[in-house]
């Protein structure tokens, strides 16, 4: 591979030095688990472990650690961490709204019985999930970029251990506000099998910087850039070597108002690239430049791709252009720099894009000859990279452990008892039904609830009956009985789908679901319900929180959700049987198995008719699953079930 020109790596960083002009509003710099300031890269960390540093800090259960090995080669960051035992918040009051950057400095050691390479945690920004399940056993920083608005002038940094026993841990923190031209909205293009369409709101997307890549050039350090940065060389990215050749150049770039700025990339990635090799090749070959980065290949997942440009291999306007490709579509074609750069030569210029993940899990860029070129100029050049996933905002609040627990299990018993109440409403309308119903054989007026199997052509009970409990309507019948779904007839909707008014054709008169795409309402249910019969209800729970989950109040809680998703409405708990079910398996959890004579009754018995028999650890047994629940206070307050009483 050869060089045009070589230009020694102390004459880049002095040209890089020159041009450190931004200084950010907003600028925090944490040296965590320690007391003393360090300086790097010509910035000063304040430590955590001291004021001002400890009030950002809001946690009562950390620990300071020092690295026993000192590395020569590493920064004085990594020389201590701060570790967390339990959920943990750096917090920043903000001057200003806008873009900012965060960093996080991972560099795990070993001392004082903590192996910081068994951490395994979670980390949020301002409630977003950043990293999950995150571990490392290498020195790694994460960055991220994000928008803070007018309302929100502050950013808090969550460090969430997973595991009972777990932690997490941080070596250091940068948090500061970026400069305007940074990430901007207008611009961007969305690049897909359909072709190249404009990506709005860029800005207000959270970005996690994956790949910083200086084509052609050498490594630059967070000391040669203006946003302290680190980009690192292509060779281990470039498909093909041989395909490839460095080129550079001595002269500063001729940045123009209303190009790429300083900041948005230093002069280095622009003062270097890689052309096309064409060596001993026949003039009209033709070929492209190709780099592979290995990323997500999760469906849905979506990457902000920037790339930079820097026409130094010309020798005047209008000879180079050529196309741009990812992941083997073309996102650009027919680049002429000449013409984005008011016609000046070796004046920076960069393209953003975001394209979806691909099934091969590597995301490709390649650039190579356009049609416009003639034989002798073809040509096609690239000086920089950045990829940066873009963060999926699901935002989560951190808990204590215990609350974890039942914050989960709100989650699932909301959804439980919203369906319980949407049955309950159908079963109810049908009791109406029957009170208004006439004696003429084969006629009704009221609304029946049913269990419809969308799409089967199973059986179903004999002509002209009208036991709803027993019915099974193919799916062809519902769709006659609603004129094929007719919007008319909607007589109501919900998450989980919307309800038909239906006629059948006995005239008998039904309210039919319809479930939305996607919607899991009855599968999830079953699902869970085969774990619960078979006693393997803990298989299902978040692993996270599994053992912190006492056996005798999951089985509670199972039981009571089991009975709430009965086939028939008069097997089903009532809302209030439901709620003090929850009530006396929090108890469960709490203080363990509740004792008989640390409750007092606070009033008569509630009967439903049933038949049941109760079990040790409170739940009901039985051939039916209906019960008597009593509204009992214990002496510290919480309500309790009485399951002990039963009507035969």
């Amino acid at each position: 591979m050869t060089t045009k020109l070589i230009i020694p790596y102390f004459l880049l960083s002095l040209l890089s030095i020159s041009s450190l002009a931004f200084t950010p509003q907003d600028n925090f710099l944490i040296n965590c688990g320690s007391n003393t300031n360090i300086l790097d890269s010509g910035r000063d960390f304040i430590p955590d472990g001291t004021k001002p540093g400890s009030g950002f800090l809001s946690s009562h259960n950390s620990l300071t650690l020092t690295n026993p090995v000192q590395d020569q080669n590493s920064s004085t960051l990594y020389t201590t961490a701060r570790v967390f035992t339990t959920a943990s918040t750096y917090k920043f009051q903000v001057n200003k709204s806008g873009t900012h950057l965060v960093r996080l400095h991972f560099s795990p050691f070993s001392t004082g019985g903590y192996n910081l390479t068994d951490s395994k945690f979670d980390v949020l920004v301002n409630g977003v999930s950043v990293l999950t399940f995150f571990q490392t056993e290498l020195t790694i920083v994460k960055e991220f970029i994000l928008k803070l608005d007018d309302d929100e002038l502050s950013l808090d940094i969550t460090f969430d251990p997973l595991r009972k026993n777990g932690f997490a841990f941080a070596n250091a923190i940068e948090v500061f506000s970026a400069p305007t031209d940074l990430i901007v909205d207008n611009g961007a293009k969305l690049v897909d099998t359909v072709g190249v369409h404009e990506f709005r709101n860029l800005s207000s997307k959270l970005l996690e910087t994956v790949y910083r890549i200086n084509v052609g050039g050498l490594k630059l350090t967070p000391f040669n850039d203006t946003l302290w940065r680190t980009w690192v060389n292509d060779e281990d990215y470039l498909v093909i070597k041989s395909s490839a050749k460095n080129v550079a150049t001595s002269l500063v770039p001729n940045y123009q108002k209303g190009g790429a700025s300083k900041e948005v990339a230093p002069a280095n990635v622009y003062m270097t690239a890689k052309e096309m090799n064409r060596g001993n090749l026949t003039v009209n070959s033709e070929f492209n430049l190709t780099w592979g980065f290995p990323v997500d290949k999760g469906i849905g997942v979506k990457y902000f791709v920037r790339l930079h440009f820097c026409d130094i291999v010309s020798m005047s306007i209008n000879q180079l252009y050529f196309n741009v490709y990812i992941n083997g579509l073309l996102a650009y074609k027919d680049l002429d720099l000449s013409l984005l750069t008011f016609r000046v030569l070796a004046s920076p210029f960069y393209a953003d894009f975001v394209v979806d993940s691909v099934s091969s899990g590597v995301l490709e860029v390649s650039v190579g000859p356009s049609e416009l070129s003639t034989s002798l100029t073809k040509n096609a050049i690239l000086n920089g990279v950045e990829v940066m996933k873009i963060v999926d905002p699901v935002s989560r609040k951190v808990w204590s452990k215990k609350k974890n627990v039942w914050v989960l299990v709100s989650l699932i018993v909301g959804g439980t008892i919203v369906t319980c109440g949407v049955i309950l409403a159908i079963f109810v309308l049908f009791k109406s039904r029957n009170k208004s119903r006439t004696k003429k054989q084969g006629e009704s007026n009221g609304w029946t609830p049913l269990r419809v199997y969308a799409g089967s052509s199973r059986s179903k009970s004999s002509e002209g009956t009208h036991n709803v409990t027993r019915l099974k309507i193919p799916f062809v019948d519902l769709q006659s009985g609603t004129n094929n779904f007719d919007k008319n007839l909607i007589i109501g909707s919900g998450g989980f789908g919307i309800v038909y008014k239906a006629i059948l054709r006995d005239n008998l008169k039904v309210a039919v679901k319809r479930g939305v795409p996607g919607s899991r309402q009855v599968n999830l249910g079953e699902w869970a319900v085969q774990w619960q019969r078979k006693g393997l209800i803990k298989r299902i729970v978040d692993p996270r929180i599994a053992d912190q989950i006492k056996p005798e109040s999951l089985k509670k809680y199972g039981d009571t959700a089991e009975k709430c998703l009965a086939d028939y409405g008069v097997d089903r708990p009532t809302m209030g049987d439901v709620l003090w079910n929850l009530e006396y398996a929090l108890q469960l959890q709490e203080r363990g198995t509740v004792n008989a004579t640390s409750v007092v009754h606070t009033g008569a018995p509630e009967i439903v008719a049933g038949v049941g028999s109760s079990n040790a650890d409170g739940s009901i047994s039985g051939t039916g699953t209906n019960q008597v629940f009593s509204q009992l206070m214990t002496n510290d307050g919480y309500r309790a079930v009485d399951t002990r009483a039963v009507v035969c």
